[in-house]
Order: structure tokens, then sequence, then C-alpha cells
């Protein structure tokens, strides 16, 4: 469930990719540092959709420019990060 801090810290993120809307794609990455590698993958793909489903509702996103990505604990090699609990949102901006 998302929480009203967790929709606040969205809207503050979002304000930064609004000027790139709606002519390129988000993508909402799930992560979940804790159980089961199965357990990791399934919390990362429903908190990557809760995310998913609010921003195409509070943003009118076309949802065939949403996607969604689990990706269990897993950051980017870049972040000097050995695990991620929660979301990232990626814009996948045209040249």
């Amino acid at each position: 469930q998302l929480t009203a801090a967790g929709r606040s810290v969205l809207d503050k993120s979002m304000s930064k990719l609004v000027a790139y809307l709606p002519d390129n794609p988000v993508v909402v990455e799930g992560y979940a540092a804790n159980g089961l590698p199965d357990q990791r993958y399934l919390a990362s793909d429903q908190r990557a959709m809760v995310v998913r489903q609010y921003l195409e509702y509070r943003f009118h996103l076309d949802p065939n420019r949403v996607g969604i990505m689990p990706l269990r604990a897993r950051p980017p090699a870049h972040t000097g990060k050995k695990t991620w609990d929660g979301v990232c949102l990626v814009l996948v901006v045209s040249k």
C-alpha cells in the first residue's frame, strides 16, 4: 500500500520529469531486500505495480508508456550499493 509520505515523494520526484512527459516512457523499477529470492521478486513486482498505478492515475499517463521492472534487491552497479529496498523511477528519453 502506498502511504501519504510515499505519494509525496513520488510527486516530488515526478516534478523533475514532467517536462519530458507524455512523449517519453517511464519505467518503475521495484526493489525488495527482505525474504527469500522468490519473495523479494514478488515484493519488488508488487511495489512497482502500485507505484505505476498511482503515477498513471495522478499524472494521467498513458498505460502503454509506463512499465515496471521487478529487480529484487540488485541496484545498478554505478550506485555503489549492495542492496536496494524501494522503487526507482527511470525516464527513457528519445533522441
